[in-house]
């Protein structure tokens, strides 16, 4: 080891333009090999947030419903549907999501609703030729969050049970311009079976805080009223609208009929999703919806809860666009590997044809070819490694995202060829 260093040293204050032209180069060929990958990898993971970010409501959302038993007291069924019970069960839900399944607070929601909508009885709300305007009955949690008051007031947070004759809600504006329900209005829902209409008082009405959110565009009826159609031939439209209720209230939808569900949709928060998260997401979404998550949260929440999601469509469109641009992507990282790796051996080949006679001259002093090539990869590795190291910290600190094993190879890569090109000519 003595006889090498002073023949470095010898070298590098001999000819210390050199040196620094092979640090510099071996440093720019460091920081683009280490950004590539990770510039790739921040691609991708922007991509598959952006997919994610941009999907329906019920595409981005983990649905999750438990249908109203038909079996058990009267007191057990309503306590089902208290505002407590539901607010509880949606906490469990949210400690429950699998990661990197992680909630979105802000585009999840939870309450109860009527499954199938009900007629309205009243002869002064419009119809289509379809027949009567129908209605879901849904007491959603945090209405007062999600919308803006226009007229009249939110309905009282009353306790409401399955005998209740009346109940109050509110109706978007949207609902209100196109069925003509003002604040003051009461709306008759015809009842399953035998009995009473249920009298929903509407209180006010309501205009949408971000309509696209998952909140109101889950489920579209909600924000405003719908054409469905008839099953007879030819299809006739009518009018589907929504009756929003608080959720105090909820207890009341079973008095409708045996069609009344909780639910709990949580939305997907893709911010600290990257492309490496890809795998595990889809796993989490197949665990939440017939795996080991959903077997958990039955544990905690109901037996019979049942879960849906789009997201497993999504991360198929996901990947069959990475599928189309995959061919391009590999061959500009083959071109520019091979660009890289021509510039070192290139500058390794100028080296060693500048110091030939050199070369020559210690060779024809018994010189071995090992120990030459020892002392020229010595001479080279000096300035090479710690270039090839600040190279690939300037590129991790440039694209701070991406995996880090296909990085350091490609550092790893430059810093080997940028020190054996001269020996190995």
């Amino acid at each position: 080891m003595k006889a090498v260093a002073p023949w470095v040293r010898t070298r590098l204050r001999a000819a210390p333009g050199p040196t620094a032209a092979t640090g510099l180069l071996v440093l720019v060929t460091a920081f683009l090999a280490t950004a590539f990958p990770r510039a790739m990898d921040t691609y991708e993971g922007e991509g598959l947030r952006r997919e994610i970010r941009t999907a329906e409501a019920d595409a981005r959302t983990v649905g999750l419903t438990v249908g109203t038993p038909t079996e058990g007291t009267p007191a057990e069924r309503v306590e089902g549907l208290s505002a407590e019970r539901l607010a509880q069960r949606y906490r469990t839900v949210l400690q429950g999501m699998p990661q990197p399944l992680r909630p979105d607070r802000e585009q999840s929601s939870y309450g109860a609703r009527t499954v199938k909508p009900h007629p309205a009885l009243d002869d002064w709300i419009p119809r289509l030729d379809g027949g009567a305007t129908v209605f879901t009955a849904s007491a959603q949690a945090d209405l007062a969050r999600n919308a803006k008051l226009r007229s009249g007031r939110l309905p009282a947070p009353t306790q409401t049970g399955p005998a209740a004759r009346s109940v109050e809600a509110v109706v978007t504006s949207a609902t209100a311009k196109i069925l003509k329900i003002e604040a003051g209005s009461t709306v008759h829902l015809e009842r399953k079976g035998n009995g009473a209409p249920l009298a929903v008082r509407v209180t006010g009405v309501v205009e949408p805080l971000r309509p696209d959110s998952g909140y109101w565009a889950y489920e579209p009826v909600l924000r405003a009223p719908v054409q469905l159609r008839t099953s007879g031939v030819p299809p006739l439209p009518y009018w589907h609208g929504a009756l929003l209720l608080p959720p105090q209230a909820a207890p009341a939808l079973l008095g409708l009929g045996p069609d009344s569900e909780a639910y709990w949709r949580i939305g997907t928060d893709p911010g600290g999703l990257t492309a490496g998260d890809r795998s595990a997401l889809r796993s989490a979404v197949a665990s939440v919806e017939s795996g080991p998550a959903l077997s958990a949260l039955r544990d905690t929440v109901d037996p019979e809860l049942a879960a849906q999601s789009g997201l497993d469509g999504v991360l198929i469109r996901y990947d069959d666009a990475l599928k189309a641009i995959g061919p391009v992507v590999a061959v500009a990282a083959f071109g520019a590997a091979t660009v890289m790796a021509v510039v070192l051996l290139m500058a390794g080949g100028l080296a060693a044809a500048r110091r030939h006679s050199e070369l020559t001259l210690l060779r024809s002093r018994g010189g071995s070819l090992t120990g030459i090539a020892g002392r020229l990869l010595a001479e080279v590795a000096v300035p090479a490694l710690p270039a090839a190291a600040a190279g690939a910290a300037l590129a991790w600190l440039l694209v701070p995202e991406g995996r880090a094993l296909p990085a350091l190879l490609a550092a790893g890569a430059v810093a080997l060829t940028g020190c054996a090109a001269l020996p190995l000519r």
